[in-house]
């Protein structure tokens, strides 16, 4: 993708001058992408990256390696804070080398677990994403037969289900959004914590919803376009979905998360059929609180004890 380089000159040069140049170099953020189509290696399954600053297909996605050497990633997440991009195929959890783009089986599948609904085998993950402020790794079971699909914990270093991680049950049930057909893809708001989802019905629109990851409830946002599979924030909390299951041309959207509608569109074309996004960004959780006042903006004299009150914000959601 482009850079942008910036050279300043700390003064006027004269012969007898030597002058300090400061280079920065600035990127715009990078989606990685998983096309289940286009890659070769033993599989399908394409990794790229694009510059969502860059809306021109001609320079806007690279191709990393030359396939996954798998053929049905559906999900993909970036841990927080690392480079490390997982994927998971059907219920085998792994990760993605983003300079060779071959994926790596972690050695457990995810397994099964019991819940509201009975025993379930969890042998069909669609979505995968990291809570950015506890580092939890989320993923959702599709169920198929128009039942609700069920939202379970993941262990990244095992790459099997954590059991007992919702109040005492090992997933919970999403609730339904119209006419159910199956949600598509989740990820996490960095800028509040909330989780969203995409919501493929049976009628009707695909919506994107938020989702209450302790109860399953779900609340409409809007509505969204019906060949949307990937779901992903950028830093700044800016949402942003890819196509899949429909015909080229295949699109990259920016999404208005406030009620779903398109803000910006631009075409990928180095694979097939994008099921998978993930956004690369620095995330620090853990942020020194902001005061309300400046503590240091005093004129006491020197020596003279002081007693200070002062009201502070948290900038870190849920810690």
């Amino acid at each position: 993708h482009a850079v942008a380089i910036t050279v300043t000159d700390d003064g006027t040069p004269t012969l007898n001058d030597i002058d300090t140049f400061t280079w920065t170099v600035t990127a715009g953020e990078v989606a990685y992408l998983v096309a289940n189509n286009g890659g070769a290696n033993g599989g399908n399954d394409l990794l790229t990256a694009v510059d969502l600053t860059d809306p021109n297909p001609a320079t806007n996605e690279i191709t990393i390696g030359t396939g996954t050497g798998t053929t049905n990633i559906e999900a993909i997440a970036l841990q927080p804070g690392t480079d490390t991009l997982y994927a998971i195929e059907n219920d085998q959890l792994g990760t993605i080398d983003i300079t060779t783009g071959e994926f790596s089986a972690l050695p457990s599948i995810v397994g099964s677990g019991n819940g509201a609904a009975g025993l379930i085998t969890f042998d069909n993950i669609e979505s995968l994403t990291f809570n950015p402020y506890t580092g939890h790794l989320y993923a959702t079971h599709r169920r198929g037969s128009y039942n609700e699909d069920v939202l379970v914990r993941v262990d990244p270093t095992t790459g099997s289900a954590i059991p007992t991680a919702f109040g005492g049950d090992d997933y919970v049930p999403i609730q339904q959004q119209g006419p159910y057909y199956h949600m598509a893809d989740i990820a996490f708001d960095p800028t509040d914590g909330q989780l969203y989802s995409i919501h493929w019905n049976l009628t009707g629109p695909a919506t994107i919803a938020i989702v209450d990851q302790v109860t399953g409830s779900t609340a409409t946002v809007g509505s969204i376009p019906d060949d949307v599979h990937g779901l992903a924030f950028d830093e700044s909390g800016g949402l942003w979905g890819t196509t899949a299951d429909t015909a080229a041309p295949y699109f990259l959207y920016e999404f208005d998360k406030a009620d779903g509608s398109v803000i910006s569109t631009a075409t990928i074309d180095n694979g097939d059929n994008y099921e998978a996004i993930a956004i690369s960004f620095p995330f620090e959780p853990n942020q020194p609180p902001a005061f309300d006042q400046d503590l240091l903006n005093r004129t006491d004299p020197e020596g003279t004890p002081i007693s200070l009150s002062a009201g502070a914000t948290d900038p870190d959601i849920g810690d």
